[in-house]
């Protein structure tokens, strides 16, 4: 037998009767089929990003979201541009941890996250832990401040709105703020 199976088995099973006198006198019942999945792979991460003050890791499997699976910010380092930014809350929540961070990611900064076992252990739905982690990058979605957000606005056009006697061919200009 191999004690190392991994994924998902299909069991069939069949009640035996000896004697033979229920089931209609047959001797074996309907056989009915369920499957049964093996899962022994520790989650793993995904992808890394972040706000301003969260930072959102996505797994590649939902994990448990008890008291006892949280772990504390302190299991984790946050460094945007090799300074250390701390964590003040961690949620679970399917496959995505959010760390709400103490101080704000700026644009631009490189950021990189760590995760170390310590109290309350991270794992997955059939117990396997996350292991520690190094230098997982986190992708900056942190808005550039000079990012013009403001919609542009017709202001003009030659000719105007009402112009009922425009040449074909002849040019349009039009004029945004």
């Amino acid at each position: 037998a191999n004690d190392s199976v991994e994924g998902t088995a299909t069991v069939a099973v069949a009640a035996i009767d000896d004697g033979g006198t229920a089931n209609d006198g047959a001797n074996i019942s309907a056989t009915e089929s369920f499957d049964i999945t093996v899962d022994t792979q520790s989650p793993t991460v995904e992808a890394a990003s972040t706000t301003t003050r969260t930072l959102t890791v996505t797994m590649d499997e939902p994990l448990s979201a008890t008291a006892a699976t949280t772990p504390p910010g302190e299991n984790f380092t946050v460094t945007a541009d090799g300074s250390r930014i701390g964590v003040d809350d961690v949620t679970i929540s399917g496959s995505t941890i959010s760390l709400s961070l103490s101080e704000s990611v700026s644009f631009g900064e490189t950021v990189t996250l760590n995760y170390t076992q310590g109290l309350n252990v991270t794992e997955d739905l059939a117990t396997n832990q996350l292991a520690t982690f190094t230098d997982q990058p986190v992708t900056n979605t942190v808005q550039s401040p000079d990012r013009d957000t403001t919609a542009p606005r017709l202001v003009g056009s030659d000719p105007s709105d009402d112009s009922t006697d425009h040449p074909l061919g002849a040019d349009l200009v039009v004029t945004f703020s």
